[in-house]
């Protein structure tokens, strides 16, 4: 596995278990409605994988708008693909397996998506 999607998978798995669980708290523990979840996922990770400090931003010629687009674009592509994968309630693991499959999906494509450089910035060597 690529070394930039292990630190991506890290994010997404901080994601998948903080604000998806805020309020559910409760009613079934810790469990996330599908709906809620895929939602927070399509919403907030594009963001994540594309903020100025991302290796897409950073390491590329793409601007944080473009890369949001094509990283929008991977999730919902992602999330379709992987839909009868993902429970109608999931749990803090479940979430976290399902969000690691959701970034390694995502990863791919925007690998393909957007030609990184080593050159760009000093701290893209090695990244890639």
């Amino acid at each position: 596995m690529h070394p930039l999607l292990k630190t991506l998978f890290g994010v997404v798995l901080t994601l998948t278990f903080g604000p998806a669980f805020a309020g559910t708290e409760g009613t079934k523990g810790c469990d996330a409605g599908k709906r809620e979840w895929v939602e927070y996922i399509q919403d907030n990770l594009p963001f994540l994988f594309c903020d100025v400090d991302s290796p897409f931003v950073k390491c590329a010629d793409v601007s944080p708008i473009q890369c949001r687009k094509i990283a929008s674009a991977a999730a919902t592509e992602c999330l379709a693909k992987l839909d009868q994968t993902i429970p109608p309630l999931l749990n803090r693991t479940e979430a976290g397996d399902r969000g690691e499959a959701v970034g390694d999906c995502m990863g791919g494509k925007m690998f393909k998506a957007i030609k990184l450089r080593e050159d760009k910035d000093p701290g893209c060597a090695g990244m890639l």
